[in-house]
């Protein structure tokens, strides 16, 4: 066996509470021979209530430079932070018939995106609070579950994004990466349903499209505290510090893509009352707007 499928790719599509359309994504190994991918998706399950369980095999598609195939879910169990519902897939390479690799990934086919300037989980507007986990160290993934707080974490933890995954909590990561890093970091974000938004540094210039890597992950771009943002071309979300509120709106007026304004913590507590911080700012913020997204860090 190689490690060919560790370059998959997974793509929601077309869907709808009646339907889901995974699309499953390898680049054409560069050995001469007849390239298929095979397997299925059972599921759903999840921690929090029994589920009734059924098995979606993928069907071949021949078209385009890569090696692609489909699964359609009738009646999709879509995760999220509240409900959050696991699939798991098993996928096989195979050459002219023969099996050259075999993965087995937990996944969530979850609906998180910017559409038309507005952040929407579920198909509807949904506001991200986020809290830095080093103000409560100490707290499981439980306490955020059930205070309904996103948690901002730097770096890459995958161990972290599994159990996440797993107890319904909602991850934005902060990547400060090389260019050359940057598309397998995205690429191993990916694979978790959790892995919602990375934020990458204000200058981080691509010469590839991130959403050919990782086309689930909101992309956000850091915005140099006092400085107008100028979002580069993958920017989903602008990620702005707030000082003086007053000072925050004429900054962020008129910005293309949705804004997600950020405030320092100066002390540490449980989930429920850095929550509160990110309502306060919230409710701070209110006379100049509604923003997409309210974190403390």
């Amino acid at each position: 066996m190689t490690d060919t499928l560790a370059n998959l790719t997974l793509i929601l599509a077309d869907s709808s509470p009646a339907v889901a359309r995974l699309t499953v994504s390898l680049p054409r190994p560069t050995a001469s021979g007849v390239w298929q991918l095979a397997g299925s998706l059972h599921g759903p399950r999840s921690a929090y209530g029994e589920t009734l369980p059924a098995t979606y095999p993928l069907r071949a598609l021949e078209v385009g430079e890569s090696v692609l195939a489909e699964c359609i879910v009738p009646d999709p169990c879509y995760w999220s932070p509240e409900y959050p519902m696991l699939y798991k897939l098993r996928v096989e390479l195979l050459e002219s018939g023969n099996v050259r690799d075999r993965v087995e990934r937990i996944v969530g086919l979850r609906r998180l995106s910017v559409r038309r300037g507005v952040l929407t989980l579920e198909a509807q507007r949904w506001v991200l609070r986020a809290v830095s986990r080093h103000l409560a160290p100490d707290c499981t993934l439980d306490d955020w579950h059930e205070s309904a707080t996103s948690l901002l974490v730097d770096g890459l933890d995958e161990g972290l994004l599994q159990q996440a995954s797993e107890r319904g909590v909602l991850v934005v990561t902060c990547l400060d990466s090389q260019p050359g890093d940057l598309a397998a970091h995205l690429r191993t974000l990916a694979r978790w349903p959790a892995a919602g938004v990375a934020v990458l540094p204000a200058r981080t210039r691509l010469d590839w499209d991130p959403s050919q890597v990782a086309p689930q992950v909101v992309l956000a771009q850091q915005c140099p505290p006092g400085q107008r943002p100028v979002p580069e071309s993958w920017c989903r979300l602008a990620w702005c510090e707030v000082g003086d509120p007053e000072e925050f709106r004429r900054r962020v007026a008129d910005l293309q893509v949705p804004v997600v304004a950020v405030r320092r913590a100066n002390e540490s507590g449980s989930p429920d009352q850095l929550r509160a911080g990110c309502d306060r700012l919230q409710r701070d913020l209110a006379p100049f707007g509604q923003y997409a997204g309210y974190v403390v860090s």
